[in-house]
């Protein structure tokens, strides 16, 4: 009859029931959590989104910055290092953009980088020359920092210790399930934190030379060296 609603008929075929019903669902509720997460620091989100180099041909050409770019980044610097001035930051970074950052690095910049004993991360693709890592890399490998961007490296500093997702936190705590079992339930506080720091920081870890653990621990006392050391 007009004007009777006609109750939705269950499609027949499996496939599209399948996806109607359950990876059409699976799919909206993920989004939705990801837009639920991502949307109470979004005002972070963007003001992190102007130190990347990607975005330095967007400042270059507009040859300034919004006033509220670097607001919600200022205020945590701020907390941190109470002597940064956002005026300084902003004309930095302006600066910074306008030096064409890319050609700025000599052509055996990814040789020279990956000599350096101390790098950053080990899994970065060391000559992308087009991320954060790679524009703090650059100040503190050629001496930027020192009077030309000393409020910019603070800030690349403090920003690459952001966590933008809580991954990490979480496979802290999986870890800590395989560290503390039942048969290691009577563990002091400190050796927990040990074993979770080398859990967590195993790109580090693999680093280290097992000799130099070895004559650390063999130093302690005579019998260790007796043991350790021969």
């Amino acid at each position: 009859m007009p004007g009777d609603e006609a109750p939705d008929e269950s499609p027949t075929d499996a496939l599209e029931r399948f996806n109607i019903e359950t990876s059409n669902v699976i799919i909206d509720t993920t989004i939705q959590g990801i837009e639920r997460r991502f949307r109470i620091h979004e005002d972070l989100y963007a003001s992190i989104s102007y130190f990347d180099p990607r975005n330095f041909n967007k400042i270059k050409l507009q040859n300034t910055l919004p006033d509220s770019a670097l607001e919600k980044v200022s205020t945590l610097l701020k907390q941190h290092f109470p002597e940064i001035i956002v005026d300084d930051l902003r004309n930095e970074l302006i600066s910074l953009a306008n030096t064409a950052f890319q050609k700025v690095l000599p052509e055996n910049y990814q040789t020279l980088v990956e000599n350096e004993s101390d790098d950053l991360e080990t899994g970065h693709e060391k000559s992308c020359k087009n991320c954060m890592t790679c524009v703090y890399t650059c100040l503190l490998r050629y001496n930027m920092y020192v009077r030309s961007y000393p409020t910019l490296f603070a800030a690349y500093k403090f920003l690459l210790t952001i966590s933008v997702t809580q991954v990490a936190c979480e496979r802290s705590f999986s870890k800590l399930k395989h560290i503390k079992t039942k048969y290691r339930n009577l563990l002091t506080q400190e050796h927990p934190e040990g074993f979770m720091m080398m859990c967590v920081e195993k790109d580090i870890l693999v680093q280290v030379d097992p000799k130099k653990i070895i004559n650390h621990v063999a130093n302690k006392s005579q019998e260790l060296s007796k043991l350790l050391q021969f």
